[in-house]
């Protein structure tokens, strides 16, 4: 008798510290992802600064890119077209209003949009009052999900509807990359009960908007 219940609460004390060791490490990638997407975030502003100061998108990123190289030997990020894809990735989003608009409402409706606890704890202290483009909740969204699903998404969706959706399920089910590429072959957006709304107020997770569909022009920088 007395065995069996040692065994049972060592069980107990093994469970409780794998759930912590297991909450740490998403705590950390949460961690880790939203310093990421806030780098390139502030990587692409700045070369769309740059390239509005010379005109000369393609000579900013063919410099920096020579000298970030030079300075950090071994990293591939830092090739022209992965600078390309950074660039890219904030002129869309710091643009996208009605994306946007999604994020803030979504970000007061908890039951609609869901990046996890840790992922919005983690944002919101890697976000700051520098920020006047890039808010907690917008971070939080975006660093839901890796850098490598938002290539995906920004190559392959145009829609903002869209791309909240893909974003926001990818993060809230854990998609992987190839998941992600399946539900956007198979148009899992266009199925949606979402997607079925009236035109010009599309309901997305519940919520209704009267915005048109897509992002606007790219602002700040050439193309």
């Amino acid at each position: 008798m007395n065995d069996t219940k040692s065994e049972a609460e060592y069980q107990a004390f093994l469970g409780e510290t794998k759930s912590r060791v297991l909450n740490m490490r998403i705590a950390t990638a949460s961690a880790v992802n939203s310093e990421l997407i806030h780098l390139h975030w502030h990587i692409g502003r700045m070369i769309c600064e740059r390239a509005d100061q010379i005109g000369a998108t393609e000579a900013v990123l063919a410099s920096l890119a020579r000298d970030l190289q030079a300075a950090y030997p071994g990293r591939k990020s830092f090739t022209p077209h992965n600078l390309e894809q950074i660039r890219k990735f904030y002129l869309q989003y710091s643009c996208d209003a009605l994306l946007q608009k999604l994020v803030a409402k979504a970000s007061n409706q908890p039951s609609a949009l869901q990046p996890t606890a840790l992922v919005f704890s983690a944002a919101t202290l890697v976000a700051n009052e520098s920020d006047s483009d890039l808010s907690p909740a917008l971070l939080a969204f975006l660093a839901g999900v890796s850098w490598n699903h938002h290539l995906v998404i920004l190559e392959a969706v145009t829609d903002s509807r869209a791309r909240f959706f893909y974003i926001d399920n990818a993060g809230r089910y854990a998609w992987s990359v190839a998941m992600l590429k399946h539900q956007i072959a198979m148009q899992s957006h266009e199925r949606s009960q979402e997607a079925r709304a009236p035109q010009d107020s599309t309901a997305v997770n519940g919520m209704e908007t009267r915005e048109g569909s897509g992002p606007r022009k790219p602002c700040g920088g050439s193309q």
